[in-house]
């Protein structure tokens, strides 16, 4: 979680004093450095695959070009973490696995509607993803995610042992994960025809 940005650290040295240097430094150069990894294996995915849809789609690519532009093949000192670290515009939150791409923004973020708006320490919760997030972005990598999962539920469905109730169940989503990839198709399509 500390890797990732969903949680944070503090250490303390003695009786009620912070540490100056040391494990206290550790923890938010490990941020700077996942944010680092996402974006640095984001732009390498999106040289081969181009294709990014979801209403932050846009602000996915400024993201990846803002970073190689600034940070890319570079080694990050402390000043450089920081800089990175309050950056807005760099934070977005993508891991193995997951099915999209969270460009955060707190202001638009419908997983923490109880968090405060303006807190740069807020980071999304990506258990509690809303399809209607305005902070969504897909590329191909994600849509073959989706694309496995709607297989292996429609193979679920199919089987003789699944109940009627279950089939109704995973009908929906499959229903739901085939809409976001047809949509995925018609953004790729629809920048095609503008090109």
């Amino acid at each position: 979680g500390v890797q990732y940005g969903h949680l944070h650290a503090a250490t303390t040295d003695g009786y009620g004093g912070r540490v100056s240097a040391g494990l206290r430094d550790l923890f938010p150069m490990e941020e700077a450095f996942a944010i680092s990894d996402t974006l640095h294996s984001a732009a390498e995915h999106l040289t081969a695959n181009p294709n990014v849809s979801g209403p932050a789609a846009e602000r996915y690519r400024a993201a990846i070009t803002e970073y190689t532009h600034k940070y890319e093949g570079v080694t990050l000192t402390h000043k450089q973490a920081a800089a990175l670290m309050s950056n807005p515009d760099l934070r977005v939150y993508d891991g193995a696995g997951q099915t999209l791409a969270c460009c955060f923004d707190p202001r638009k973020a419908l997983c923490r509607k109880d968090s405060p708006r303006e807190d740069p320490a807020t980071t999304p919760d990506l258990t509690a993803c809303d399809s209607r997030c305005a902070n969504i972005a897909r590329t191909d990598e994600h849509i073959s995610t989706i694309q496995i999962e709607v297989d292996s539920l429609r193979e679920e469905h199919d089987s003789a042992l699944t109940p009627e109730p279950l089939r109704h169940r995973l009908e929906v989503q499959i229903a739901r994960r085939e809409t976001i990839i047809r949509a995925h198709h018609e953004t790729v399509r629809t920048s095609d025809d503008r090109a």
